[in-house]
């Protein structure tokens, strides 16, 4: 990327995506983003390295007394969200070469003022420290607009059992979040008829799917 000479029309490398995006209409909300993923970490195997960052604020900016927007209502009435991710994954020889294995550390911090997220909470700092364990199985033909084949995901997430480790008070219950997660996707691409079109591109396609979440807790 450094190098003026690759620049026709962008330069192209070993697959690393960088992405860099803000979004905002206002004062009501503001989101900024960005991502790196190297997919070739070492230069040998396909171990992938992704980096991400976030910054959100959703503002209330709502005045209750006139029923209208107002300006100085967004700097007294939000919820800040900041986070960071750090995911390593890793190519299976078994099975098959179709299966990927991503380790992800997420660090994720709610900041409200005036802001009812649920109740007993609109006011204060909120840590959600989580790692997350993915397993996936992808023989899809085309990430864009896959044709055949099919793609399976089963993930678990975790926190810390900080309940148990540290015995919140109920005063503190929403300091530190506590969860165990799960999730299954099973998708399937089935053409239906045959390509047509100059490149052969032109493919109806029939999509099945199944999803399934679950969300708990460690202790009362």
């Amino acid at each position: 990327i450094f190098k003026g000479e690759t620049w026709d029309p962008l330069p192209s490398g070993d697959g690393q995506k960088l992405s860099l995006r803000f979004q905002s209409n206002g004062r009501y909300y503001r989101s900024i983003n960005f991502s790196f993923t190297e997919p070739w970490l070492g230069g040998k195997k396909r171990n992938s390295l992704t980096v991400s960052v976030f910054n959100n604020k959703f503002s209330n900016a709502y005045n209750p007394q006139t029923g209208q927007f107002d300006r100085k209502y967004s700097d007294s009435s939000y919820l800040k969200t900041t986070g960071i991710t750090l995911s390593l994954g890793k190519q299976l020889k078994w099975p098959d070469d179709f299966f990927t294995l991503v380790y992800s550390l997420n660090f994720i911090n709610y900041n409200a003022r005036n802001y009812p997220i649920f109740p007993g909470f609109s006011n204060g700092k909120s840590t959600n420290i989580s790692l997350k364990i993915a397993l996936n199985r992808s023989s899809i033909d085309q990430p864009i607009f896959p044709r055949s084949g099919s793609n399976f995901l089963l993930s678990g997430q975790f926190t810390p059992p900080w309940s148990s480790i540290k015995g919140i008070d109920e005063a503190d219950i929403f300091k530190l979040v506590e969860f165990h997660k799960w999730r299954f996707t099973g998708e399937w691409y089935v053409p239906i008829g045959k390509p047509s079109g100059a490149d052969k591109s032109r493919q109806f396609v029939m999509r099945i799917a199944v999803k399934y979440g679950f969300i708990g807790r460690y202790t009362s």
